[in-house]
């Protein structure tokens, strides 16, 4: 009879663990975003901007690949669904649509959306090549600096 009692207990806490993955997928609303892919704070990035619509149009999947590098393109997109025409798109933007963005890349097209609403800040960024959940960090930090840039 004790066996039996520790096989159901068993039983019940890998429900209980498989229900709590499934909660996490989703939270983020992505197959893949989860804290075997990425950290706590990127799934709850990610999950704001999506919630704002942020990726309509651009991830619509029901992937989103994390730890893929996003393109410029897609990275102005995402922009352009939060802050609608405050994104100033130019011809180089267009010639390199395709390549990753990179941490300078990124907060300065933060910074000229900022300068839309008004207010002007600093933010200088490295050559690093950032991954989707890292450009959905920074977005999510631009977020939160100021109420105008706010996105839930």
């Amino acid at each position: 009879m004790k066996n039996m009692h520790r096989i159901v207990i068993a039983l019940l806490i890998m429900v209980l663990g498989m229900s709590s993955t499934v909660v996490c997928f989703a939270d983020a609303g992505y197959k893949d975003v989860n804290k075997k892919t990425i950290d706590a704070k990127s799934i709850r990035s990610i999950k704001l901007i999506k919630k704002a619509g942020g990726f309509k149009g651009v991830f619509d999947g029901k992937k989103f690949y994390p730890n893929k590098k996003m393109t410029r393109r897609q990275y102005l997109m995402v922009l352009d669904n939060l802050y609608p025409g405050k994104v100033e798109v130019t011809m180089n933007d267009l010639k390199k649509a395709n390549k990753s963005v990179t941490e300078k890349y990124v907060t300065s097209k933060m910074v000229k959306v900022a300068k839309e609403f008004g207010m002007t800040i600093s933010w200088k960024g490295g050559k690093k090549k950032l991954s989707r959940a890292s450009v959905a960090n920074y977005i999510k930090s631009f977020a939160e600096f100021d109420s105008a840039f706010a996105i839930d």
